[in-house]
């Protein structure tokens, strides 16, 4: 991943200095900030280097003129398609998909987002004359992509504005003092998580998923724009059909991600996410996938010990397969990382995904995961947990009360997740 970041309305660019070195851990292979002091805007950037490793790809990045900036957090897959059609039009200095984005947007205003097939967010600064296409001028662009893949944070206060990919970077400037929204603490007591667009902290806010944010340099003022929403499909095709259209999306999508100057790797828990996204990069690889799997050691773990049919997966497509064995008896380092969360969270899997991460990271720089699968396609058991929970207000509380109680005395072997998510259910009626 990178890092970006950036302050309007400052005529110093030490804030946006420490903006951006706060978030070297997002970016460790190159650091830039450019400072505008006619629009009092300066702009950072951590860079990870996925597509053309050179100096070429440093940013901010620029136009010929220096009339147009760009940062860039995320990777744009068909960035060499559009590439082509702008050749005839803008001479290229790189081979990277920022400089793509910055030579679309200036041939197509802030409709570039529409455009845009990856997971992105960026930040565009015009300083152009007002004309077709940008009658005011200067102004400054945030995109996020549709999904929210990327992280983006911004706070707006009276003639000074700052945004960066985590909030900590906004706490790195000093131009912000810090409180607490009460809230979202309170929402995050309920969800384990704090909903968009709302953060831990009063004032600072994530740019919707799907949004582009324009800030007017002038007057400081800022206008919300949803550019994707989700739209109902009315097409009533048959099962059959719909399943090929799924295959066919997710084999372009992996496809499309397997665009890299670096090596890749898969994630592989052995579960159906996982093993279909091992399958489809072993059929469009031309050499064998390396894929990586986590192995717990202890009795008491041996529930979430996936090797066995994660060899299955390795061994039916032929991947350059790893197991890291990970011993959680003692998980100091967990409390080292929530450095890294900017604000509560409440999913212990961020542990895990940082242990396989920190693992691989010598021969892998970036990895796919099967991460949300069960999210979109309704995996989790506790879904159906919910639609049986409304027959529930049915039944009498002492009746509740004694399955509770039934369900307690049993000793759990760790062996099965029945008797767990029954206690679960109960509780949670």
């Amino acid at each position: 991943m990178c890092g970006i970041c950036g302050a309007a309305g400052i005529d110093d660019p030490r804030p946006v200095e420490a903006m951006t070195a706060v978030q070297a851990h997002r970016g460790p292979d190159d650091s830039g900030m450019h400072f505008i002091p006619e629009s009092r805007l300066a702009l950072g950037h951590r860079r990870l280097s996925i597509i053309d490793l050179s100096s070429a790809g440093h940013q901010p990045m620029s136009n010929d003129d220096g009339s147009v900036w760009i940062v860039l957090n995320g990777e744009i897959y068909n960035f060499r398609e559009l590439r082509r059609e702008l050749e005839g039009r803008f001479r290229f200095r790189s081979s990277t998909d920022t400089e793509v984005v910055l030579r679309l947007y200036e041939a197509e205003g802030a409709d570039v987002v529409r455009r845009l097939n990856g997971m992105f967010a960026i930040a565009i600064y015009d300083g152009r004359p007002p004309g077709p296409g940008h009658p005011r001028s200067p102004n400054l662009l945030l995109a996020r992509d549709r999904l929210g893949i990327k992280p983006l944070y911004y706070h707006a206060r009276g003639r000074r504005f700052l945004f960066g990919s985590e909030i900590k970077a906004i706490l790195a400037s000093g131009l912000y003092l810090p409180d607490v929204n009460w809230q979202a603490v309170s929402d995050y007591f309920t969800y384990l998580y704090v909903p968009s667009p709302d953060t831990a902290f009063e004032g600072i806010r994530q740019l919707p998923p799907g949004h582009l944010l324009e800030v007017n340099l002038g007057s400081v003022e800022v206008a919300l724009t949803r550019y994707w929403q989700v739209e109902g499909d009315a097409d009533h095709s048959t099962d059959g059909d719909v399943s090929q259209k799924l295959r066919d999306l997710l084999a372009d999508s992996v496809r499309l991600r397997l665009v890299s100057d670096v090596p890749l790797g898969v994630f592989l828990s052995g579960g159906i996410d996982s093993a279909i996204l091992t399958g489809l990069m072993a059929e469009a690889s031309s050499g064998p996938v390396k894929s990586y799997t986590v192995v717990f050691r202890g009795d008491e773990l041996e529930l979430y010990d996936e090797r066995d049919a994660a060899r299955r997966v390795a061994d039916r497509f032929g991947t350059d397969h790893h197991e890291i064995e990970v011993d959680v008896a003692d998980p100091g380092e967990m409390f080292d990382l929530v450095e890294f969360f900017d604000q509560p969270f409440g999913n212990p899997t961020f542990y895990l995904t940082h242990l396989i991460s920190k693992s691989t990271r010598s021969e892998t720089t970036v990895a796919l995961s099967g991460a949300g699968g069960d999210e979109l396609f309704a995996g989790y058991p506790r879904y159906r947990a919910l639609a049986l929970a409304r027959w529930a207000r049915w039944l009498p509380r002492p009746f509740l009360n004694g399955v509770r109680w039934l369900l307690s005395l049993p000793r759990d072997d760790h062996r099965g997740m029945g008797l767990r998510r029954a206690r679960q259910v109960f509780d949670g009626l």
